[in-house]
């Protein structure tokens, strides 16, 4: 029951309920539950390389055959980590966006991939983010100028796309929810 196991605790370090990972993965919360508690020992190999890649770990950490080895360290800026509070997100919830273009390709987000993002207005310097401008949700890569009090958006596509720079009240047009946490690819 090693498999079990170990999904629960990753998923609970996650902070994510078995409803998100259910989504996340292409399945239903009952499976998940059937998991966790051992009813089913022994998934289909597909769905084992979708759950550790949505808890951001390994097959084999997964299933116990290793170590925990995360796939992905945290972003840092020379020893820090700028970071910039949203008041738009009140609550911290998790929640799942569906890619609906290429802008992000070359983060190895596209079209139809399901991103899990953390609903609390915190993303790191550089780092991806869910982010809501004047109502429209898109995923981008976000840095921050506090200098000239700026937010620049970037996308990563195979299509060139200018850079979106938003300071002084141009910033009330952007709300930023949250980083990405993981990436389910979709087969489509």
């Amino acid at each position: 029951m090693i498999f079990g196991e170990n999904l629960k605790r990753l998923r609970k370090d996650k902070g994510m309920t078995q409803e998100t990972l259910a989504e996340l993965v292409g399945t239903k919360k009952q499976t998940i539950q059937r998991y966790e508690c051992g009813v089913i020992q022994c998934p289909p190999y597909d769905r084992i390389e979708a759950l550790a890649m949505a808890l951001a770990t390994t097959p084999a950490n997964l299933m116990g055959w290793e170590e925990d080895a995360p796939l992905a360290a945290p972003v840092t800026e020379q020893g820090g980590v700028l970071e910039e509070p949203s008041a738009v997100c009140k609550e911290e919830k998790e929640s799942v966006i569906v890619a609906p273009d290429d802008t992000m390709l070359y983060a190895r987000i596209g079209v139809g991939d399901r991103v899990l993002f953390r609903e609390d207005g915190i993303v790191k310097h550089g780092g991806l983010g869910v982010v809501e401008l004047d109502g429209e949700r898109m995923i981008r890569r976000v840095w921050f100028d506090r200098q000239h009090d700026a937010v620049l958006l970037t996308a990563e596509g195979a299509q060139l796309w200018e850079p979106l720079i938003l300071n002084g009240e141009e910033r009330e047009r952007l709300h930023i929810l949250g980083a990405v946490a993981s990436v389910i690819i979709s087969f489509l």
